[in-house]
């Protein structure tokens, strides 16, 4: 199975090799900031069998915090991890990608389990 996705403008595209193997809300810091929400949604694939189609080149990374971050230049639209070497996650899931949930347009092909929320420490003290 093959899901599909894209950032907000659709200039750039993905494709990942499903299943998903992991799913959950994350409350960083660094997810609240970069997506001006209390949590993101992430979808976790133990899988190499990716690609980002970017023909206009407007997908960057960048290495921060322990993780490698992607998003659309031209939107501005975050919605690719990865955690670098020296993250202590990275014994857990060093050999997973993440895309975030809502920019995943084949929905149906992903059903409805959220299976943890991490990094409830620093959740906002606002949402219940």
């Amino acid at each position: 199975m093959r899901l599909k996705g894209s950032c907000y403008c659709g200039e750039v595209t993905f494709d990942v090799a499903g299943p998903v193997s992991w799913e959950g809300h994350c409350h960083c810091t660094m997810c609240q900031r970069l997506n001006g929400a209390p949590f993101s949604t992430w979808c976790g694939f133990k899988t190499s069998d990716y690609t980002i189609h970017d023909p206009n080149n407007f997908f960057k990374t960048y290495d921060y915090a322990n993780s490698r971050r992607g998003f659309c230049t031209n939107c501005g639209s975050p919605f690719f991890h990865q955690y670098t070497e020296n993250a202590k996650q990275y014994k857990e899931h060093g050999e997973e990608v993440f895309f975030t949930r809502t920019n995943i347009t084949t929905q149906d092909k992903l059903g409805n389990v959220v299976q943890r929320h991490v990094f409830i420490e620093t959740r906002v003290p606002w949402l219940k």
